[in-house]
């Protein structure tokens, strides 16, 4: 199970509408990252720890787990819901692995 580096806490992929939500804001550049740089690329899809304070990006299929790239959810005005406890682990792993096994197409 992934969890967050410094408090250890499990971790769950955002719902797409919590993902456009974010999205949203990052266009809006009041997104910052743990050491205040604005975030300026839209994500393609991010994890959020369990007790909601924080959110990782995911970049290429990857979780980026780390702190420089946390985001503080406290900055921003969405509402995260908790997840069901058996949902938490299926949906990570399907959508993480759907992700990483797809290639871009040649241009």
């Amino acid at each position: 199970m992934m969890c967050s580096p410094a408090e250890h806490t499990p971790l769950r992929l955002l719902a797409p509408d919590e993902l456009h939500q974010l999205n949203s804001l990052v266009e809006q550049g009041v997104v910052k990252r743990y050491d205040g740089s604005v975030v300026r690329e839209r994500l393609s899809d991010a994890v959020i720890t369990e007790d909601l304070e924080y959110i990782f990006p995911i970049w290429d299929g990857v979780p980026v787990i780390q702190i420089f790239e946390q985001i503080e959810t406290h900055q921003l005005a969405i509402h995260f819901e908790a997840a069901e406890p058996a949902a938490k682990e299926t949906n990570l792993g399907g959508r993480l692995a759907s992700k990483s096994s797809t290639t871009p197409e040649a241009s």
